[in-house]
């Protein structure tokens, strides 16, 4: 049984045969649910079962497509592709898109590991940016090299990534 508060990780569960998934906040009835399933469930956890679960859960996963954010009682689905840049807050994440910020709780470097690296980059600690909404980086009198993004935003690269990306101007 599965329990997390993110529900982009239900299809994982399922793909090593878990017998629920228990998606936070759930309530003491959802709970007694899943217990049950598993005191009912055949005893199926051969070698050839555990073996699978484990290359599961060391494959590699596929980039992101969405994310799902809450906004005022509502949960939004976001597409990882119109998402400009991401910033660390505190335990959050700050998510702009379209001119909005939606805060999730889930660490830059978890999302770090689940966006398509070659879509997004960290630029630094905090930050990661959709190169597609980059309009210009110039380099700042630190030679560090400042993201102009489409929405007005300037944001800074670290020295490594800002010598990276100028490794790669042709």
């Amino acid at each position: 049984v599965f329990t997390t508060a993110y529900s982009e990780y239900a299809v994982q569960g399922f793909e090593v045969d878990a017998l629920d998934y228990l998606l936070k906040p759930f309530t003491r009835e959802r709970f007694d649910a899943a217990i049950q399933r598993v005191l009912e469930a055949p005893r199926r956890l051969t070698n050839d079962f555990t073996e699978a679960a484990v290359q599961a859960s060391q494959a590699p996963q596929a980039p992101l497509e969405r994310i799902l954010v809450r906004e005022r009682g509502q949960i939004i689905p976001v597409q990882t592709r119109q998402i400009s840049y991401l910033k660390a807050d505190a335990k959050y994440t700050a998510l702009v898109t379209g001119g909005k910020t939606y805060l999730i709780r889930l660490g830059i470097s978890e999302l770090e590991q689940r966006l398509d690296p070659s879509r997004f980059i960290r630029i630094h600690r905090s930050v990661m940016v959709n190169l597609d909404f980059v309009q210009a980086m110039k380099t700042d009198e630190q030679s560090q090299l400042q993201m102009h993004m489409d929405d007005g935003a300037v944001l800074t690269a670290n020295r490594e990534v800002s010598r990276q990306l100028r490794d790669q101007v042709m």
